[in-house]
C-alpha cells in the first residue's frame, strides 16, 4: 500500500541523513577553518586572533566547535600585547550550512576571558579598530588579491554567553581603573537593533546583577548613532534603574536618560565608582531627567528623598523653570 513506501521512505531519511551528516563532520577538518577565521577577523578589525588549540567537534544538531588557548590582539598603544585572552571559546553553528563549507554561528561561548577595555590619555579606546585596518603597503610591494573562493564565515552571532569571565576598563587620562568579576553573562539579539543583557557578578568587589534591553553592537561603537538604554542595576545594597539614550557612551555624550536610584548610603554608592568625600546622609531615593542637550550635563524633574524620620529627612523637588521645594 502507498502508505507503507511512504512510511519507509520516511524511516530511511531518518537513518541515513544523520549517519551522513555524521560522516561528513567526523572526516571534516575543523583545523582549515581557523586561518579562514583569523583572516576574517583580521580584515574586519586589523588585529590578530590567535587560535592555539586544536578544534574540537560536539556533534549534533547543532554542532559545537570548541578550541583552547584564544586570544586577541591589542590596539598597539595598550598597556598589554592582547585585549582578551580565554581559555575556551565554544561556538554552536547551523548544521545544513556547515555541510557546505559555511560557517553560521548560532551561539558564542566564552570561558573564562580576561577582556582589557582602555582609554588612552588622547581619548582613543582600544575598541576603535579604524587605524588598525590601516595598512601601510610595503615599498614596491604591490596590494595581494583575495581569493574570492575562499570568503571568510559570517562571524555574526545570535547569542553570547560568558562564564566566570573579567572584564577591567582602565582610562589612563583619569588613571582610574573599574573591575568586572562575572559568574555568568549571556547577551541574545532580540532583533538587528535590539540586544538583550544579563548580567551577575561583582564590580570593584560590591555584588552586582544587571538586566538590560541595549541597542546593537554597531551602534555602541558609532558615535553618531543613537545607543537605546533600559536597564536595571543592582549594586551593593544600591539599585539603579536607567531609561532613555546615549549618542557617545565611552565619552558620556549626547545623555537622554530618565534615571532612578535608591539605597543605604549615598557615599556608598559613590565610593563604589571611585568618588569620595561625600558627608554620609542615610537612606536615600532619587529620580529625575538626566540630559547634556545644552552642551554640559544637567539634571531636571528631580525628586529627592534623604535620611530618616529619626534624625533628619528632607525631600527636594526640582522642576524646571520652579524654585526648590524642601520639607524637612
Amino acid at each position: 500500500m502507498r502508505w507503507k513506501w511512504i512510511f519507509g521512505l520516511l524511516i530511511a531519511f531518518l537513518i541515513v541523513v544523520p549517519l551522513t551528516t555524521f560522516l561528513i563532520l567526523s572526516r571534516y577538518d575543523f583545523n582549515s577553518l581557523k586561518p579562514r577565521v583569523a583572516r576574517a577577523v583580521r580584515e574586519a578589525t586589523g588585529r590578530e586572533l590567535t587560535l592555539t588549540g586544536d578544534v574540537q567537534v560536539g556533534l549534533g544538531l547543532t554542532p559545537t566547535l570548541t578550541i583552547k588557548d584564544v586570544s586577541f590582539e591589542n590596539a598597539p598603544w595598550g598597556s598589554r600585547p592582547s585585549m582578551a585572552a580565554i581559555d575556551r571559546l565554544a561556538l554552536r553553528v547551523a548544521l545544513i550550512p556547515l555541510l557546505g563549507g559555511a560557517v553560521e554561528i548560532k551561539q558564542l561561548v566564552l570561558v573564562a576571558p580576561d577582556i582589557l577595555i582602555e582609554k588612552s590619555t588622547s581619548g582613543q579606546l582600544n575598541l576603535d579598530f579604524k587605524d588598525s585596518k590601516k595598512e601601510p603597503l610595503d615599498q614596491g610591494r604591490l596590494p595581494e588579491k583575495r581569493d574570492s573562493s575562499h570568503r571568510p564565515p559570517r562571524l555574526a552571532f545570535d547569542q553570547m554567553r560568558i562564564e566566570h569571565g573579567k572584564l577591567v576598563y582602565v582610562d589612563h587620562a583619569s588613571q582610574r581603573t573599574y573591575q568586572l568579576r562575572l559568574r555568568e553573562a549571556e547577551a541574545v539579539m532580540r532583533s538587528e537593533d535590539t540586544v538583550s543583557l544579563a548580567v551577575s557578578g561583582t564590580y570593584n568587589d560590591y555584588p552586582c546583577k544587571l538586566e538590560a534591553a541595549l541597542g546593537s553592537p554597531d551602534a555602541l561603537m558609532g558615535a553618531e548613532t543613537v545607543w537605546p538604554i533600559d536597564l536595571s542595576l543592582d549594586l551593593g545594597s544600591n539599585s539603579v534603574s536607567a531609561k532613555g539614550s546615549v549618542l557617545d557612551v565611552f565619552n558620556g555624550k549626547g545623555i537622554d536618560l530618565m534615571v532612578d536610584a535608591e539605597g543605604d548610603s549615598v557615599p556608598g554608592l559613590l565610593e563604589i565608582f571611585g568618588l569620595s568625600d561625600v558627608p554620609e546622609l542615610g537612606p536615600f531615593r532619587v529620580s529625575g531627567a538626566l540630559t547634556d542637550s545644552q552642551g554640559t550635563l544637567s539634571a531636571k524633574n528631580i525628586e529627592l528623598a534623604l535620611g530618616t524620620e529619626s534624625l533628619a529627612r528632607l525631600a527636594l523637588t526640582c522642576q524646571p523653570h520652579a524654585h526648590a521645594i524642601i520639607h524637612t
